[in-house]
């Protein structure tokens, strides 16, 4: 029952340009007009000439058949240009109909996915190209005859520290590795013990390696400070170079631990009040000083929570780190919110014939009838849990007859099996 939820990143659309003519002349294009036309213009010149050019003939065909001048007047600088944009955004959604706790002055984070409650987002747009016409041409860099850079940074291989998640604690010793795409590298497989690589390692020790030689390619490198950092290494060979930018190493410093995060109440009904706070407590570090980063679209300091509105199980996860880069990942106790206008059940009639065939599940089960013993009766081939009324809770192995006071129309159940059950009241 665990609920997905999507977070739209806005998206924009850009037009490009296009071309008009009218009245039996397109007008010369002013550079003075629009500022973004200009410069669009002046990055585009070459691709824009092609387009006037193109503008003009369809023109001349079909005012001017067969004048041999028509086309050479209007290519003379005579030329209209417009730009048009157009752009559209979607807020993100969220199961709470408001968020709590929101500490003030705090850093906006990306939400982190708590495994329970998937994130997905749109990827960033791109301004797409039209026509075949690229609106951004790349051209080559310059290079000398004996070293030319290669145009894709990567083009030649791949680094990166052989860690576990990429990320080793301060004082910590690593070994990066570079990779070779050898179909690429100038040289092929000489490349290896004829090439040489040049490293260098943001903070650490040694800062720089360099040689000629497979023994350059996996050097191994200490960190004394904690945070995020950068590798590179330049691999020359057959006369050709090429700077590969390595994934980033996290280096984590002081451990954080004992984290708990807590809910107000495991179970609320969103008919009436759906009001949940998350609170975590209980974190230990040499680094005391601590922040929260909560995923599912809350925020908040060491609690955060809102007004759920819709059924489902929810368990956010708060990511607490120190000013030392350690951290916690620490997953919340779930809530299961129900909705006593729509209960996934109903038990119509109390005694044997009223009892229910209910999956294994977390379900909502409503009473429609007074139970006259006040009595719950379950069979299972497996554990049975729950709660009545989201206080009073169930307990039992493969059968469950448990006495309740109260059980009255209205009465809201909620049933974890472990394997299908035949539930009832009498």
């Amino acid at each position: 029952m665990n609920r997905k939820l999507t977070f739209g990143l806005a998206s924009v659309s850009f037009a490009g340009l296009f071309w008009a003519c009218g009245s039996g002349e397109i007008m010369k294009y002013d550079q003075q007009t629009d500022g973004v036309q200009a410069f669009l213009i002046e990055n585009n010149k070459d691709a824009v000439d092609d387009i006037v050019r193109r503008a003009a003939v369809q023109f001349c065909d079909s005012v001017a058949p067969g004048d041999p001048e028509c086309v050479g007047k209007l290519q003379q600088g005579q030329g209209n240009a417009a730009v048009a944009t157009s752009s559209s955004s979607a807020g993100p959604t969220s199961p709470y109909a408001t968020t709590s706790s929101s500490a003030p002055n705090q850093q906006q984070q990306n939400p982190i996915s708590s495994g329970n409650i998937p994130i997905t987002s749109s990827p960033t747009p791109q301004n797409p190209t039209s026509s075949g016409v690229n609106p951004n041409p790349q051209t080559n860099p310059a290079s000398s005859s004996s070293a030319p850079v290669a145009a894709d940074p990567n083009a030649w291989g791949t680094c990166a520290a052989n860690a576990t998640g990429n990320a080793i604690k301060k004082g910590g010793q690593v070994q990066w590795k570079l990779s070779l795409d050898q179909g690429k590298v100038p040289g092929g497989t000489s490349a290896i013990t004829q090439g040489t690589f040049s490293w260098t390692f943001q903070d650490g020790d040694p800062a720089t390696y360099s040689g000629k030689g497979a023994s350059y390619l996996n050097p191994l490198v200490k960190y004394q400070t904690s945070g995020p950092k950068n590798a590179s290494v330049t691999v020359t060979s057959n006369g050709q170079t090429n700077n590969i930018q390595c994934t980033p190493l996290d280096v984590t410093g002081a451990d954080v631990t004992g984290c708990v995060c807590t809910p107000s109440a495991t179970q609320v009904d969103v008919a009436v009040n759906g009001t949940v706070t998350w609170t975590v407590s209980g974190c230990k570090s040499s680094d005391a000083t601590f922040s929260y980063v909560w995923s599912d679209g809350l925020s908040g300091t060491n609690s955060a929570g809102g007004v759920l509105t819709t059924k489902g199980t929810f368990a956010p996860t708060v990511t607490v780190k120190n000013n030392d880069n350690g951290m916690q990942v620490v997953t919340c106790g779930a809530v299961t919110a129900i909705d006593a206008n729509n209960p996934d059940y109903v038990i119509k009639i109390a005694g044997q014939q009223g009892q229910i065939d209910l999956p294994a599940s977390k379900v909502t089960v409503s009473l429609e009838v007074d139970a006259y013993n006040g009595k719950i009766i379950c069979n299972s081939n497996g554990p049975i849990s729950g709660t009545v009324n989201s206080t009073t809770q169930l307990n039992g192995n493969y059968y469950v007859s448990v006495p309740m006071n109260g059980l009255k129309k209205g009465t809201q159940l909620v049933f974890e099996l472990a394997s299908p059950a035949k539930c009832g009241v009498e």
